[in-house]
């Protein structure tokens, strides 16, 4: 199961439950904003005429980045930097034509990593969760990136993918697996930017180091304010902080009636049940932070959780930690019921949480109404067979991701135009369908969503492009940017989690679906 990743949805380490999300109302291709006069206008997702995997030439699968300019190191440039670089340079910044210029960049490419998780769907079986499937992810992100090189590359740079492939049936500890993603990154060759945030911190402080960025949508929870405060050129375009969720959850619970009472043997409405809640959550400083401000919430709405009924799963570090999360998640189930717990609020992040707690809890009978968010991935893995559906039964929450809190034919009306337009692109190039395939269409939504968004920050950067100059642009943002996989992204100085907009939702026996509910709204930032 490894933890939630800059790598992919549902489970497994790239494969984390959810990923990009959607909506209704971004405009076209090449709408909001494309620089003007730039060397790039074009938007780009379409496929040109060069058939599967066409385009621009980049770094083949499984390759490196190649074309260093002679007496230079890896990706173009002298690590140390030049003499002349101003002052407050990030490291790695050398000039060119008298400007700075950042790390793997070049007068005529800009190197970017791109890690891709390989054995998820294998991963995931190992511990039982067999419905969801990650496509091919390598070939998503070459697309992509051929696509953008197709239309003018990045500020008139061809884009140049710089490849890690991450094994999610491998043995290391997520800090050596990051290790070794961060040294072909910044050793063996050295990039501006990787998308990706790796599976633990040190990954981001890695890259800080040698001066690169870090762009991410393959998570669906995971970073809180204090890890976008730490580390500032990381922008985290597929989900929001756990700080916004755990503030939002509770308002949205209560607007979905969720507090009534409920008997968990039936499960089924009960109005003279006492309502007692339960949280499952994950033991990791991103959800131990900000996690009062969800217990604060719920004590508003007049529901104070038991301190006993709150319970942390242990965050695995490696593979071999992964079953000890499943027991953990079922002596949770048990916990909740002996304590007569008839509502479970479950602040997931890969869909794990929701899989092994229900299961749990339908092999003995007990049906508590659940208190659930796109972390949860609630329709991916109904969907998938990895949940039964008569455990959602009166289930409601709060979800930011259409492609996988609900079904294809239901999100397709939330869907923004570029999503579409991205999928139908790598159908094109890599033969995939990936409409019918939710957790492997929000991978490839995702490389969509983070090259773009790289492209939009350096497109708007100026002359200099380094990290400081595209955080910057960044910064200045707002809602500018045209999401891919959201109805709105926004950004600025003390925000890096672009995700704007989000929904109720409610589960619907009659169709076996997750249903959003009302309008959608801004979800306030803090």
């Amino acid at each position: 199961m490894k933890p939630p990743h800059a790598r992919g949805p549902l489970l497994a380490v790239a494969a984390v439950v959810l990923l990009a999300g959607c909506g209704s109302t971004v405009q076209g291709l090449g709408a909001n904003g494309a620089p003007q006069g730039s060397a790039n206008n074009s938007q780009g997702l379409s496929v040109p005429t060069t058939g599967p995997n066409g385009g621009a030439p980049g770094v083949g699968p499984g390759g490196t980045a190649p074309g260093s300019v002679p007496g230079t190191g890896p990706g173009g440039f002298t690590p140390t930097g030049s003499a002349g670089v101003p002052a407050g340079q990030p490291p790695g910044t050398h000039l060119v034509n008298g400007v700075p210029e950042g790390v793997g960049v070049t007068p005529t490419k800009i190197y970017v990593g791109i890690t891709y998780e390989t054995n998820g769907d294998a991963a995931n079986a190992a511990i039982g969760a067999t419905g969801i499937s990650q496509g091919d992810p390598q070939a998503d992100a070459k697309a992509v990136v051929d696509d953008i090189n197709a239309h003018g590359g990045v500020a008139g740079r061809t884009l140049v993918p710089v490849w890690h492939a991450l094994n999610a049936a491998s043995s290391d500890t997520y800090s050596d697996m990051d290790q070794q993603a961060c040294a072909t990154y910044t050793q063996d060759n050295h990039v501006f930017a990787a998308m990706d945030k790796g599976l633990t911190d040190n990954f981001l402080a890695c890259m800080e180091n040698a001066g690169a960025m870090n762009f991410n949508s393959g998570t669906i929870l995971y970073p809180d304010q204090g890890v976008l405060q730490q580390f500032p050129y990381y922008f985290e375009a597929g989900t929001l902080t756990t700080d916004r969720l755990f503030q939002q959850l509770p308002r949205s619970l209560a607007t979905m009636g969720y507090y009534s009472g409920w008997d968990a043997n039936l499960g089924q409405a009960s109005p003279a049940a006492t309502t007692k809640i339960g949280v499952l959550t994950y033991d990791k400083p991103e959800w131990n932070r900000p996690l009062n401000r969800l217990l604060a919430g719920l004590n508003a709405q007049g529901h104070p959780v038991d301190p006993g009924d709150v319970i942390k799963v242990a965050w695995p570090n490696s593979t071999s930690d992964e079953q000890g999360v499943v027991s953990a998640v079922g002596n949770a189930e048990l916990k909740f019921r002996q304590d007569g717990v008839n509502h479970v609020i479950l602040l997931d992040a890969n869909g794990i949480l929701l899989i092994f707690f229900s299961r749990a809890a339908q092999g003995q009978q007990y049906h508590p109404r659940y208190g659930l968010e796109s972390g949860s991935g609630t329709q991916t893995v109904e969907s998938g067979g990895d949940v039964d559906a008569s455990q959602l039964n009166g289930a409601v929450g709060f979800g930011w991701s259409p492609d996988i809190d609900l079904t294809p034919s239901n999100a397709a009306k939330y869907e923004p135009p570029r999503m579409k337009a991205c999928l139908d692109m790598i159908d094109k190039r890599t033969g995939q369908s990936l409409a019918s395939q939710p957790n492997a269409a929000g991978i490839a939504i995702g490389y969509c969503d983070t090259l773009y968004l790289l492209k939009w920050g350096v497109e708007h950067a100026g002359p200099s492009i380094t990290r400081n100059t595209v955080t910057a642009a960044l910064q200045n943002t707002g809602l500018n940017y045209p999401s891919v996989g959201f109805l709105q992204e926004y950004y600025g100085p003390s925000r890096h989690d672009g995700v704007q907009v989000g929904w109720n939702f409610k589960w619907d026996n009659s169709c076996t679906c997750t249903k959003y509910v009302g309008n959608s709204f801004q979800i306030p930032s803090l």
